[in-house]
């Protein structure tokens, strides 16, 4: 992984700069997304030695030729060790690899204080749709952070107002979220794969496409 240039920037820069280069997996042609990323404890950890790195190079400095830290940071100078993700940094590790938005149910001209924060359910029966409720946003948040307290869930909350991509809730009738996590689109009678772009907050649990046809014709 690229190295970041320590040199002039704040702690708070160091940090999100740390996290930049995690999740474009360094060099690597391959970044992190929904679809490719590590299991979100194992992600945590990696980031929290990589910035957790940068803070003792920071504190102790390059060594000069006789073994000793010329540039030895002391007292308020010294960058603190992080023991646990900061709120931002899991906020854009939500919207980056977990599908977590801003989701404007009146139309994106709507005002934004009324959005409301959803993550993307990739498996189960509720697959292809948005979450929203604050139990579902705790279990994508507590593999990064075990332990946080409600303080932080809302700091974390308000993060994902700032890092998360914003989407209008689909309202096109024609398009309806299935049980068995494809889209019917009724003008067409077509299949479709379920697609993030697209926002539904509840699936119709029908089992099958036929029984929704049958229901439909």
């Amino acid at each position: 992984m690229a190295k970041i240039n320590i040199e002039n920037i704040t702690y708070e820069t160091m940090i999100a700069l740390a996290t930049h280069e995690y999740l474009n997996n360094g060099d690597s042609s391959s970044p992190y997304d929904m679809y490719s990323h590590p299991p979100a404890e194992q992600m945590a950890y990696e980031l929290l030695t990589i910035i957790n790195g940068y803070v003792a190079l920071y504190n102790t400095g390059e060594p000069d030729g006789n073994g000793k830290y010329p540039d030895l940071k002391k007292g308020a100078e010294r960058w603190k060790h992080l023991h646990t993700l900061p709120p931002a940094t899991i906020a854009i590790i939500l919207a980056r690899c977990f599908g977590a938005c801003r989701i404007a149910s009146s139309g994106l001209d709507a005002n934004t204080e009324y959005d409301m924060i959803g993550i993307y359910c990739q498996e189960g029966e509720n697959k292809g749709v948005y979450e929203t409720s604050d139990d579902i946003m705790r279990s994508y948040i507590s593999p990064l952070s075990h332990l946080f307290d409600n303080k932080k869930f809302e700091e974390i909350m308000y993060q994902l107002r700032t890092h998360a991509p914003r989407r209008e809730r689909c309202r096109d009738k024609d398009l309806i979220a299935v049980n068995n996590g494809i889209f019917l689109t009724m003008k067409l009678k077509m299949l479709m794969e379920f697609n993030p772009e697209l926002v539904f907050l509840c699936p119709n649990h029908m089992s099958t496409i036929q029984s929704l046809l049958l229901i439909l014709s």
